[in-house]
């Protein structure tokens, strides 16, 4: 295994770090991560860990606005220029990938959705994990996997139902966990990362 890095500029004045995990797979994982919530954090931090395991290539994005320690809007992340900015990090190494696999947490799902409308109708698997009610569109046209949390403040149970009636996703529902899947209680936060991580392995095995 080796780690590379993808330096590339972006339009918020500083220099984006991409991470890139090369197992010598013919599969690439790539990772969007949340607004506030990067690569390094414990639901993508597993994931990564997960994916390399089951012997993927990884690409962990970082948005210009993270890297310049900004603040941004909603509207803003809506914007093309950080889909366009992620699309100029996948396109350096996509096409030397047989397999591709978005693994997307957020506003990162709706990231990773715009990117795949953009990426000429290559096939690619997503993994939607914790959702927002307006991520619904992109969901309903590509297939994978969708995880939430139960108590989720920004992903309603009216949009649960309509992605559990989906016959192209399969979801999973952590219950009681809210956005960053954790409870009240630390051990049963434990016991929804276990949850997570065994969804990680049937997304990601690499059988």
């Amino acid at each position: 295994m080796d780690m590379k890095v993808i330096k590339l500029p972006s339009v918020f004045g500083r220099e984006v770090t991409h991470k890139y995990v090369i197992n010598q797979s013919s599969s690439l994982v790539v990772m969007f991560p949340g607004k506030y919530y990067p690569c390094d954090l414990p639901v993508l931090y597993y994931a990564n860990k997960v994916a390399v395991a089951n012997k993927h290539d990884v690409l962990r994005l970082e948005y210009g606005y993270q890297s310049a320690r900004t603040e941004i809007t909603f509207d803003e992340i809506n914007e093309a220029n950080i889909v366009k900015e992620c699309l100029e990090a996948i396109n350096q190494v996509a096409h030397s990938y047989d397999r591709l696999i978005f693994v997307s947490k957020s506003i990162g799902t709706i990231v990773a959705g715009k990117v795949a409308e953009l990426m000429d109708n290559r096939a690619i698997e997503h993994l939607f994990l914790t959702p927002l009610d307006s991520s619904i569109p992109y969901i309903q046209k590509n297939s994978g996997m969708v995880i939430y949390g139960t108590k989720d403040w920004v992903f309603s149970a009216e949009s649960a139902e309509i992605v559990k009636n989906m016959k192209h996703i399969k979801t999973v529902a952590i219950s009681n966990a809210d956005h960053v899947f954790e409870l009240e209680q630390i051990q049963d936060s434990y016991e929804a990362l276990g949850v997570l991580i065994q969804a990680y392995q049937e997304f990601l095995s690499s059988e």
